[in-house]
This record gives structure tokens, C-alpha cells and sequence, in this order.
């Protein structure tokens, strides 16, 4: 008698919860259908963060990515989208690795400069897309990590490699499935467009000034509109935490810039 009393009171407790967060239950049932969307790269555990890249899939890695944990999903993303070409992805990707030539930081320096000297030297990579979370850097060491930045785009660049360089996503206030419980919206909001920019502002000016056969290429045209930013469209998430893209949110961005890809 107690356990099915207990019982019957969680369970409406639980439809309770589902009716205040999400406008009732069938909108809760039209959140869910998009959950899954809420993934990361398949192949983030074996790729990430290891000695000898990935490629994939099968074909000529014409393509390779460079940079933190944030240029891994795009990574998996590109590869789909290049493979009817014939062509692959090589994955250079290393955890809260940001730009760093510098030996006196060894943590990273190592892993980055094998790395360059491993796409340099590939005589198939045609095309580097360079991605680092750099809303993450301290205002102190901004300057430093921007000139290392500019230094290794200037290295691929010098030995004709095509060089995109992929900005960070709008931050979220907090992670994709948070937001998602608290919203009575279907509409997962991150900052105005103009706040982003402005807190931003030393990382766009730095990219305004990368040389012109650089392509810089911005997720905010994706991801925002004129006025706001957001974390989801009708049919899935671009984030699967606060900071990180989904491999839903990575295929947009490739849909969206695919011309720069395959042209």
C-alpha cells in the first residue's frame, strides 16, 4: 500500500515537471523528438587528443582540421560532406590546447609544432581549417595567443595551404540540456548578436586583420540572426554542453559554408 502510494506519487510529480517546463506534455513529447541531436562526433573518443590523427573516411585526405576540442565535430561533419568527392579529413585536435609556439609552455607546444610539420609536409592537404576556442583565453594572454595564432596561419599559408579559419560559437548562459528544462520556449536564446560582438571584439579585429586569402568563417551567421542568437532551430541543437557544437550544429555549419568546401 505505502511502495504504490509512493509510486503513484512520483509519477505525478514527474508529469507535474514535464507540464511546467515544457508548456505541457505534447510539447514536451516535440522537445524530445530533437534530444537526439543533442550528440557529439562518434568519433571523439578515439580521435581526440592522440598521437597519430584520424582520417576519415575513405578517399584522398585533401582536408585537415587544427585546433582545441572545438574543431572536432566539424572535423567528423566535413567528412561526410566531402566523401561523395572522393576526398577525407585528417583530425588534428588536442584538449585546451590553444594556439602555442612558445617552449617555454611546453603542455602544448610539443603536439603543435608535429603537428604543422605533419600538414606542411602532406603533399595531399590542400586545405587547413584552423579552430580554437578563444573566448576561453584570459584578457592577459589574449595578445600573446593571438600573435602565436597568427603565426601558425602565416606557416600553412607559406606553404600553399588554403587556410579557413572557423570562429567560436555564441555562448550559452548555461548547457544545452539546462536551458532546455528551464525555457518555456521552444527557442533555446543565447546573447544578442551585439553583445557577442562586442565582448568579442578583439578576436574580430584580429581576424579582420588575418591576410585576404585567409577565409575567415563566422559560426554567428549561422547560428544568429540580425538581433539574437540561438542554441537550436525547429529541428535539433547546436550545442551538446554551453560552449561545444553538436554534430548537428557542425552540419549546419558545413551545409551553410559548403560552397567553400567543394567549389
Amino acid at each position: 500500500m505505502v511502495t504504490t502510494l509512493i509510486g503513484g506519487t512520483i509519477a505525478f510529480t514527474s508529469l507535474g515537471l514535464l507540464f511546467h517546463f515544457g508548456d505541457g506534455f505534447d510539447s514536451r513529447l516535440n522537445y524530445g523528438k530533437n534530444i537526439i541531436t543533442i550528440e557529439k562526433s562518434s568519433k571523439r573518443d578515439d580521435c581526440h587528443t592522440v598521437e597519430t590523427p584520424c582520417e576519415f573516411f575513405e578517399g584522398t585526405p585533401k582536408f585537415a582540421t587544427f585546433g582545441d576540442s572545438h574543431v572536432v565535430e566539424i572535423s567528423y561533419a566535413l567528412a561526410e560532406h566531402i566523401q561523395p568527392y572522393g576526398y577525407s579529413v585528417q583530425q588534428n585536435s588536442h584538449t585546451s590546447c590553444g594556439p602555442n609556439i612558445r617552449k617555454e609552455e611546453p603542455y602544448c607546444f610539443e603536439w603543435t609544432a608535429k603537428a604543422i610539420d605533419r600538414i606542411i609536409n602532406d603533399k595531399d592537404i590542400e586545405v587547413v581549417l584552423v579552430s580554437y576556442n578563444l573566448a576561453a583565453v584570459k584578457p592577459e594572454k589574449l595578445e600573446i595567443v593571438l600573435e602565436d595564432l597568427r603565426v601558425i596561419i602565416k606557416k600553412f599559408s607559406e606553404n600553399e595551404k588554403k587556410v579557413y579559419f572557423l570562429s567560436q560559437p555564441p555562448l550559452l548562459d548555461h548547457s544545452i540540456q539546462k536551458q532546455i528544462l528551464l525555457t518555456k520556449s521552444k527557442d533555446i536564446l543565447g546573447p544578442t548578436r551585439i553583445q557577442w560582438m562586442q565582448t568579442n571584439n578583439s578576436v574580430y579585429s584580429f581576424l579582420k586583420s588575418l591576410p585576404k586569402d585567409v577565409v575567415v568563417l563566422d559560426i554567428a551567421n549561422v547560428f544568429c540572426d540580425d538581433n539574437r542568437c540561438y542554441g537550436n532551430d525547429n529541428n535539433g541543437y547546436y550545442y551538446y554542453d554551453d560552449n561545444h557544437i553538436s554534430l548537428y550544429g557542425a552540419r549546419k555549419i558545413v551545409e551553410y559554408f559548403s560552397t567553400n568546401f567543394t567549389d
